[in-house]
């Protein structure tokens, strides 16, 4: 019986080693297809790393052409703000230009006014006096073809 046991454990050995054996070649397809998973992906990496680099080099080229633009576009930018400023000071100096023109004509035109009133108003007096006087002279005197009263002598 020992026989039998040493053969049945040389039995099992056998098939644990074949399965051993198994195990380790399947081990090594699996190890072969992360092999080339990781080359794929090892590749994919350095492609991407290329495009990364290179958009960031393109990237890198538009910020520097912006700045330098940026930069030439100052002077214009400062000059269109001096430009405002002085805009902004005409405009304030015509508001103050205006508003004294507008005072003086206005002074001007109260001064016409009141010099015209006195002016017309004395012509209105004569005139007025001279009304009186016709009328009065009129009503003094006989109508043309009337006789005149006698003054007494």
């Amino acid at each position: 019986m020992i026989a039998w046991s040493v053969a049945l454990m040389a039995g099992a050995f056998v098939i644990l080693a074949a399965a051993g054996v198994l195990v380790l070649i399947e081990a090594k397809s699996l190890m072969k297809q992360v092999k080339r998973s990781v080359s794929q992906l090892e590749e994919k990496t350095d492609l991407l790393a290329a495009d990364t680099s290179a958009m960031i080099q393109g990237t890198n080229k538009a910020i520097s052409d912006m700045q330098g633009h940026l930069e030439k576009s100052a002077p214009l930018f400062e000059s269109i703000a001096s430009l405002g400023m002085v805009l902004q000071q005409v405009s304030r100096t015509m508001d103050e230009i205006s508003l004294k023109l507008s005072r003086s004509a206005h002074k001007h035109v109260d001064g016409a006014h009141q010099d015209n009133e006195q002016r017309l108003g004395q012509m209105f007096r004569y005139v007025d006096a001279a009304m009186t006087v016709w009328h009065t002279w009129q009503r003094n005197t006989p109508a043309p073809g009337a006789s005149r009263p006698l003054e007494k002598e």
